[in-house]
């Protein structure tokens, strides 16, 4: 029981108007469901292109290691961390995006057929979703020139 609940009476008389939020102002404005739904939407229209800042080599092994269990088995993702190598490797890619300052290079399993390459493409998007979900941009590219890798992401 509450006291003084039937008793009590506003002026204003506005009811619960003064509860609802306007959306942008609202923390937690989509439920579960709506937000797992615009994260996939936003997964599959990645920009291409690196991010404005370096990124982050732990965010980068994170992103990796989140999608390790999902790659077709064989799929290798390769983190070149160190510069002299990276730049090296980069001058052999064509179309590196000036200010990319981080490769990673990403191998099929072999052999490769069609399917596998259909499925190396999805295990490519995969970790440039879960690298956008880490704040890192990433650009899709061939690989180094005279590498064994399949592609390349610039970071």
């Amino acid at each position: 029981m509450v006291r003084g609940y039937l008793t009590a009476t506003r002026d204003d008389d506005e009811g619960a108007r003064p509860l609802v939020r306007d959306a942008s102002l609202d923390l937690f404005s989509l439920g579960t469901a709506e937000a797992h739904a615009a994260g996939l939407r936003a997964a599959a229209t990645l920009p291409d292109g690196p991010g404005p800042a370096p990124a982050d080599p732990a965010a980068v092994g994170r992103a990796i290691d989140a999608v390790a269990e999902v790659v077709a088995p064989g799929t290798v993702f390769t983190h070149v961390t160190d510069e002299e190598v990276r730049a090296g490797l980069a001058a052999t890619v064509p179309g590196w995006p000036e200010g990319a300052t981080g490769l990673v290079l990403g191998a099929a399993p072999t052999p490769v057929d069609r399917p596998d390459l259909v499925r190396f493409g999805a295990d490519l998007q995969r970790l440039r979703t879960a690298l956008a979900a880490e704040g890192i941009g990433s650009a899709l590219l061939p690989p180094p020139a005279g590498s064994a890798a399949s592609a390349s992401l610039a970071l």
